[in-house]
């Protein structure tokens, strides 16, 4: 609890921001028991050594390449898959940085014999499974916003915090998360880049995301309130979430802050401002809100501790298009959702609503 009691005297206008988010850094390297990475060949005869390579699965290849080259005089390309687990970071994010970091395998060197092995970063767009995805299968890509990587100076080069900001802004903000496809951008005879995955031997070389990013607690609400006759209290305003509270002329106003997360307050002319806090239990009981397991199958349970300091809120399951699946006043501690009951494969949202019928928190659920 937090009392805390300020005094401001001006006039005409008041503009009272509260500034609810907080910049959060999340740093992803996943390994062979939790990362997602797989390469997908295609070769210009399927009778040579390597057989049918388009119809066969590499997805625990210690390596990620980006190659057009030759075996046994066949010619062949190479394309590798990747997917981060984004199910963390709130699908109202903003994205301030992503930096992608993949380090030289020791293997094959980094070539460019015939061109340029500038490389293209692009975002799949379909769903696809690590130990079976194939060239024949392979999923589709959108070339929106897709990143250039340029030439590798030197053949043992490693590709250090590579701006992929745009990119995973359109993942967390418009579109499911398949992640992406990493490929040659001029995919002729002996070119290639040669990267670690995450079934490499060293952990230091796994496939690094570096996401940096703004969190809102909740939507903004704008007021506007005007009167001309001074009296000794005109309003009480109790303010949950991030607001934008605007009040003209000659007036005393009363308002009750219920959030201490970044309180900024500008006033002009005058204008008395009584404000105190009243404390942040409820912001509390949203912290230790679990909801697992993510990704799932099946079940969904959705654990609430203190479920007590949250009367009044709500639960609700969404789906990509925004059609509610499911809906319940929180009153217990535990939930378990079946999704199988209603529910096809693919991207959902678990949101907490607030007794103002605000978003007070809200997370993303995959089901596989």
């Amino acid at each position: 609890m937090l009392n805390m009691r300020k005094l401001f005297l001006a006039g005409a206008f008041m503009l009272l921001t509260l500034l609810l988010f907080a910049q959060k850094k999340m740093v992803l390297q996943p390994g062979p028991n939790d990362g997602k990475d797989a390469t997908i060949y295609w070769i210009e005869s399927i009778e040579g050594r390597n057989g049918d390579m388009m119809s066969k699965n590499y997805g625990s290849l210690t390596a990620l390449p980006s190659e057009a080259w030759t075996v046994d005089g066949d010619f062949f390309i190479a394309r590798s898959l990747l997917e981060f687990d984004f199910s963390s970071i709130p699908a109202n994010a903003e994205i301030i940085s992503a930096a992608l970091s993949l380090y030289f395998d020791g293997t094959y060197e980094h070539q460019s014999l015939s061109g340029s092995n500038e490389m293209l970063i692009q975002r799949v767009t379909s769903p696809w499974e690590e130990n079976a995805v194939t060239w024949n299968n392979q999923p589709s890509i959108s070339v929106e916003n897709q990143a250039k990587v340029p030439e590798t100076l030197y053949n043992n080069q490693h590709l250090l915090d590579f701006d992929i900001t745009t990119l995973v802004q359109d993942v967390i903000n418009k579109y499911p998360n398949y992640g992406f496809l990493i490929r040659l951008e001029t995919e002729d005879f002996y070119r290639r880049t040669r990267y670690a995955s995450s079934d490499f031997s060293f952990s230091t070389s796994w496939p690094k995301l570096e996401i940096t990013y703004n969190a809102p607690e909740s939507d903004p609400c704008v007021e506007v309130r005007y009167d001309t006759v001074m009296v000794e209290i005109i309003d009480t305003v109790t303010l949950y979430e991030t607001v934008y509270e605007t009040i003209y002329d000659t007036i005393q106003v009363e308002i009750e802050v219920m959030d201490t997360v970044y309180q900024y307050v500008s006033v002009a002319d005058t204008l008395i401002i009584d404000a105190w806090f009243t404390g942040i239990n409820w912001m509390n009981a949203l912290s230790v809100i679990k909801i697992y397991p993510n990704p799932t199958n099946k079940e969904l349970h959705i654990s609430i501790p203190e479920f007590e300091k949250m009367a009044d809120y709500s639960l609700k399951i969404s789906d990509q298009q925004g059609k509610s699946i499911f809906t319940t006043y929180i009153g217990q501690e535990e939930y378990q959702i079946n999704f199988d009951e209603f529910a096809n494969r693919g991207l959902y949202f678990v949101t907490i609503i607030d007794p103002q019928y605000k978003v007070a928190d809200t997370r993303k659920i995959l089901l596989k």
